[in-house]
C-alpha cells in the first residue's frame, strides 16, 4: 500500500501544521478516554465503522481548504451518528475566517475551535459558489450554532489514535500537506480516510498506514455526545 498523494489536477494541498500547544484548545483524549491495548484491537476491528456515515464526500475543488473540508465531513459525520437530518455544510462557510485572508490553506485546530465554538453554515443557507472570499450575512451565527461539534481531543499516540476509531470518534488528522478524516480501523498498523477530492479512489475513501501520520498538523478525535453514548 502506497500512501503517496497524486493530486488531481488543479488540486492543491492546504494542510498547515498546528498552531496551539498539545492540550490547550481541547482536552488530551487520554484524560477523558481509557485507552484500548494494541494487542485487544484485532478481536475489535469491525465492529465499529464510521464509513456508512459519510452521506455525501466533500470535493474542495481546487481550493487550499483540505482542513476545513475534513472538520467541516467530521460534524457531518457526527450529526449523522447523532441520528440528526443530514444537511450538506459549506467549508467555505469557516475557511473564511481560518484561512487568514488568504488561498494558503489552514491549520487543523484552528479550523476544529471554529466549528466548536461558532458552527459551519449549511449550503441551503450560504452555498459554496460564494466562495471563501464573501462574508457571510449579519445574524449567521445563529445559523451556525445549530451546526457545531460539542468537542474534540488531542491525540498524543498511535494507541490512542486506534482507540479512537474503535469507540467510533472520527480522526482528522494531517501528512504531506494534506488534511483528511479517519473513519474506520482497518488493522493495528492501517486505517480507512475519508478524503475531499469528490469521486476520488474507492468512492472518496483511501487507506492509510498509521506510521505515515505527521504528528506535526495535529491529530483529533471528535464525536457527538448528543447520542447518548458519552465517553
Amino acid at each position: 500500500m502506497s500512501d503517496e498523494l497524486l493530486l488531481p489536477d488543479g488540486f492543491k494541498l492546504g494542510c498547515n501544521p498546528r498552531v496551539s500547544e498539545f492540550g490547550t484548545v481541547c482536552a488530551p483524549m487520554a484524560d477523558k478516554i481509557k485507552t484500548i491495548p494494541r494487542d485487544q484491537w484485532p478481536s475489535l476491528i469491525g465492529q465499529v465503522s464510521l464509513r456508512p456515515r459519510v452521506r455525501k464526500v466533500l470535493d474542495q475543488n481546487g481550493y487550499g481548504s483540505c482542513a476545513t473540508e475534513s472538520t467541516t465531513q467530521g460534524v457531518m459525520i457526527c450529526r449523522d451518528v447523532a441520528g440528526l437530518p443530514f444537511d450538506l455544510l459549506n467549508p467555505l462557510s469557516i475557511y473564511h475566517f481560518t484561512n487568514g485572508g488568504s488561498d494558503n490553506g489552514s491549520n487543523i485546530d484552528t479550523n476544529l475551535v471554529r466549528a466548536r465554538d461558532v458552527g459551519i453554515l449549511p449550503e441551503s443557507y450560504w452555498p459554496r459558489s460564494k466562495g471563501w472570499r464573501a462574508s457571510p450575512p449579519t445574524g449567521y451565527e445563529k445559523i451556525a450554532a445549530n451546526y457545531r461539534i460539542d468537542e474534540f481531543y488531542d491525540i498524543a499516540s498511535i494507541d490512542e489514535v486506534g482507540t479512537a476509531l474503535l469507540k467510533g470518534f472520527a480522526v482528522v488528522f494531517g501528512w504531506q500537506g494534506h488534511s483528511c478524516i479517519l473513519t474506520d480501523l482497518l488493522s493495528t498498523t492501517t486505517a480507512l480516510y475519508c478524503n475531499s477530492w469528490g469521486n476520488w479512489g474507492d468512492a472518496g475513501f483511501g487507506k492509510i498506514n498509521l506510521a505515515s501520520i505527521n504528528w506535526g498538523y495535529g491529530l483529533f478525535a471528535i464525536r457527538s455526545v448528543k447520542d447518548g453514548d458519552k465517553p
